[in-house]
């Protein structure tokens, strides 16, 4: 079996040129605090990799090999989740609550219980110089109900990380770095799956960075994370690539081996990984249109190290984007330009990638363009920096649609028809430490919604700028943001899609808000 594989990634080539405490003393995790602008309090969670600090039998407990679940991990939470009395009163926790403030030995697991909210991920490596900064968000999705769970890294000897969080409550945990590889072998096994389980629904994003340093390379990249529950066993690549090194992580999610079909180009292999474990492939070449299929949940990641969509003007920074697999896939988006750096104007591109044959595009705004596309077919529409409004694209056939700014940012856009309308959204935004940034959030709203309406951490806010329209009559609401964990609450109406923008000189990053 590694023969063949051997000789098909060759062959591509050729073609293609908890906290946990220790029992007594000092924690191993620890908890950082700041205030923002607006008063709003960030809490980080940090993590060192000096794993002789804590205890190995109560580590063993959670690295066992018997499945356990979280659904009974709840802090005598009789009160189905509030049992944060001040925070119904003043919108703020009664203090924030790091992973030390838990200790491990009141978690109830429960073995062979299905868990309420899993993801199971990888981050691969910006190609980073110096230090990498590795960071993840973990938010509940209701101002109605907290939250308990852990971080846990199932085939390397890093601590766990136990969390809780209050109604409404985000919070960023700093990862070691040795969660990301430090080389882009051709291909190879990677140990470095990263788990997080809540008692209840949560939402997670991944963010990647190269510290700031005179010797560091200038890189950055944030990502939602799929869920478990809506992962598939068949994905298409859709990865934009000009130069620089292609990245592929392919995780297995699921118990016992996991067999795995890679079809190229006309070559194809099988292969297998045990449970966790990531099939990673790097090369300089293009990826997309790679198919993927399993006969389990496979979780997929694609990345390019180093790259500008349209123009080598501006430096190279990375993407990583987790792929959306083909039951995701939908018909019908609406698009805008990403928000753009002062007096910086450039194309951006679109790249749609086709699962069927005769598949027809329509982009549909100042300009009606159509496009007829095949089974496996990847086309590129530049979009020239002079359209500056919002349209529309829709598709007689699913299709997988990314967005792309020349800087570079890139996301895998949400079909509307496969969002969920939402009258709440817990939310990051990161900072790059640098002079100049710029955060946003572009929001899909009910016809009738106005600024006074919406609540942004619970405050109304009247710098909302309207960009555009969708062919449904949802309007786009644009605004600037800091670096914190956000909240949005609508008053009346909801919210459709939103998604989140972050730029500086030769950095940026997007990722949509589920």
């Amino acid at each position: 079996m590694v023969i063949m594989l051997r000789v098909f990634v060759v062959a591509i080539f050729v073609t293609l040129v908890v906290c946990v405490t220790k029992a007594i003393g000092e924690p191993i995790c620890y908890a950082k605090e700041k205030k923002d602008a607006t008063n709003v309090i960030v809490t980080r969670v940090n993590c060192n990799r000096d794993t002789e600090k804590y205890d190995s039998d109560l580590l063993k407990m959670f690295t066992s090999e018997e499945k356990f679940s979280i659904t009974e991990l709840l802090l005598d939470r009789t009160d189905d989740g509030m049992a944060f009395d001040q925070w119904e009163q003043t919108g703020q926790p009664e203090s924030t609550i790091s992973s030390t403030d838990v200790p491990p030995t009141t978690l109830q697991l429960t073995p062979n219980t299905e868990i309420p909210s899993k993801f199971v991920f990888v981050l691969l490596s910006l190609g980073c110089t110096g230090n990498t900064l590795v960071e993840i968000y973990i938010g509940t999705i209701s101002t109605q109900r907290g939250a308990v769970g852990r971080i846990f890294f199932p085939l390397i000897d890093i601590p766990d990380v136990i969390f809780t969080l209050g109604p409404g409550e985000g919070k960023f945990f700093t990862l070691p770095d040795t969660v990301v590889p430090k080389n882009y072998d051709f291909y190879k096994t990677l140990n470095t799956t990263v788990i997080v389980e809540a008692d209840v629904t949560v939402s997670v994003y991944g963010h990647v960075q190269c510290n700031k340093g005179l010797t560091n390379r200038r890189r950055a990249t944030a990502s939602r994370i799929i869920p478990v529950r809506d992962l598939s066993s068949e994905y298409w690549v859709n990865l934009w690539w000009k130069v620089g090194v292609s990245q592929l992580g392919i995780v297995a999610t699921e118990e016992g081996t996991t067999e795995i079909s890679l079809s190229f180009k006309g070559s194809s292999s099988n292969f297998s990984i045990h449970q966790y474990e990531t099939y990673y492939l790097g090369g300089s070449f293009s990826i997309t249109g790679m198919h993927i299929v399993a006969d389990k949940l496979l979780y997929v990641v694609a990345c390019n190290l180093q790259e500008n969509a349209i123009s080598d003007k501006n430096g190279r920074d990375g993407i990583c984007e987790t792929l959306e697999p083909v039951s995701n896939w939908g018909n019908d988006f609406s698009l805008v330009p990403f928000p753009r750096m002062e007096l910086v104007f450039e194309n951006y591109g679109l790249e749609v990638f086709s699962a069927e044959d005769d598949t027809v595009i329509t982009l549909l705004g100042k300009v009606v363009s159509n496009y007829s596309m095949s089974r496996g077919e990847a086309r590129f529409i530049e979009i020239p920096k002079e359209v500056n409004n919002s349209f529309d694209l829709i598709s007689s056939k699913p299709i997988l649609l990314a967005q792309f700014s020349g800087r570079l940012s890139m996301i895998y856009v949400p079909s509307l028809s496969s969002c969920d309308r939402k009258k709440e959204i817990m939310f990051p935004v990161w900072g790059f430490g640098n002079k100049g940034e710029r955060m946003f959030l572009n929001i899909w709203v009910s016809p009738g919604v106005s600024p006074s309406s919406i609540e942004l951490n619970n405050k109304t806010h009247t710098d909302w700028k309207i960009i555009g329209e969708d062919y449904e009559g949802n309007v786009i609401f644009q605004k600037s943001l800091l670096e914190v964990s956000h909240t949005i609450k609508f008053r009346n109406g909801d919210a459709l899609l939103a998604i989140v923008y972050g730029t500086v000189e030769k950095l940026s990053y997007a990722f949509p808000l589920w």
